[in-house]
């Protein structure tokens, strides 16, 4: 199944199967805490600098040396709104991707390439990240500048 499809699927599922007792855990908690995070965060950046379709969006990020802050922004993001308690002091979304002439299929591509690395390199539960993928397509009106 591709990535996609996999993307959509369990969007999906997580948006029509019963809740479980795990769900009063948090998002983070259900993730795996900051150790699987960083691990998806990694794994994610290695995927994207040999993904081809969108490495050049973090050209300067990854190649410049910011690659560290671009990795540091991305875990305190993620804990932030997984609900893990870290405070993210970054941009927001609109003016983090300004000008960067990020469309739907970027934006498409980055969501597959953190699937990948969440649930085939980290083993995340392909149902909780479903709620990671659902919550990253809700922020494409604030990424995306058609």
């Amino acid at each position: 199944m591709t990535l996609l499809r996999f993307t959509v699927a369990a969007v999906f599922a997580a948006t029509v199967l019963p809740a479980s007792a795990t769900q009063t855990q948090s998002l983070f908690e259900r993730l795996g805490g900051l150790d699987a995070i960083e691990c998806v965060v990694d794994e994610a950046i290695a995927i994207i600098v040999a993904d081809d379709r969108i490495n050049a969006y973090f050209a300067g990020d990854l190649n410049e040396g910011q690659p560290q802050d671009l990795r540091d922004s991305l875990i305190d993001y993620f804990c932030s709104v997984t609900g893990g308690g870290c405070e993210y002091s970054g941009r927001d979304m609109v003016c983090a991707h300004a000008g960067l002439g990020i469309d739907n299929q970027a934006h498409n591509v980055f969501v597959e390439d953190l699937a990948e690395a969440a649930v085939d390199k980290c083993g995340a539960d392909p149902a909780v990240y479903a709620e990671v993928s659902k919550f990253l397509l809700s922020l494409r009106p604030e990424v995306v500048q058609d």
